[in-house]
């Protein structure tokens, strides 16, 4: 069965792949030119995000909102826009796509529970680097695009070295990192509230790619 939810996921291992193979400005384009330039897939794409993350809603709202959501998706696959973006293959929203195309009672509650379930979660911060496909349609919104627009070439080459690193090597890294920025900042500075303020925010990452890149920009910018 063609659906959103796959071709939402083809283009999410699209950016993924991106990062690893230095492509991903040209992904992003295509991705800018396919969705964001299209109202329709725009919103569906967002209701796909939203209802796979975790909200810490209560379980009444949960159900509310998904209930609401499902029904504007329904409306929207009848838009002759989005036609033909439907895809099939991998599918990471498999669960949303039960309950709009499914017959399979069973199936569609177990999917209304786990979303439902998950919805009323609280958001944990993410220990990966490559952005979701929910961060690009933030680019539309101007959220976040400063950090995608103006990366140099160098710092994407650091996004690519990044995803390449083990999660056993990024507590090393992290610490080695940190040791290092505080290193130039002592022979820099001798200002002690500043380093004090500086050791606060150091403590501030945890042991993530994310947190890993965000230091190495940050001392390269101090060298």
């Amino acid at each position: 069965m063609k659906t959103l939810g796959s071709y939402i996921t083809k283009f999410e291992n699209q950016l993924v792949e991106g990062y690893k193979t230095n492509t991903f400005k040209k992904s992003l384009t295509k991705f800018k030119n396919e969705v964001l330039k299209n109202d329709d897939l725009k919103e569906a794409t967002n209701i796909y995000y939203e209802l796979t993350s975790k909200k810490g809603y209560d379980k009444e709202f949960a159900e509310m909102f998904l209930n609401e959501s499902i029904n504007r998706l329904k409306e929207i696959y009848q838009s002759s826009k989005i036609q033909n973006y439907l895809s099939e293959g991998e599918n990471n929203y498999i669960e949303i796509d039960e309950l709009v195309f499914s017959k399979n009672i069973e199936k569609k509650v177990k999917s209304r529970i786990s979303i439902i379930e998950n919805l009323q979660q609280k958001q944990e911060i993410t220990e990966t680097i490559y952005l979701p496909l929910s961060i690009q349609v933030d680019i539309a919104n101007s959220k976040i695009k400063p950090l995608l627009e103006n990366l140099s070439e160098e710092e994407l080459s650091l996004l690519k070295e990044m995803k390449e690193i083990s999660e056993n090597d990024l507590v090393n890294l992290v610490t080695e990192t940190k040791t290092e920025i505080l290193d130039v900042f002592e022979k820099n500075s001798t200002e002690e509230n500043k380093l004090n303020e500086l050791k606060n925010k150091l403590g501030s990452y945890d042991n993530s790619h994310r947190s890993l890149f965000e230091l190495r920009r940050f001392l390269n910018d101090l060298v």
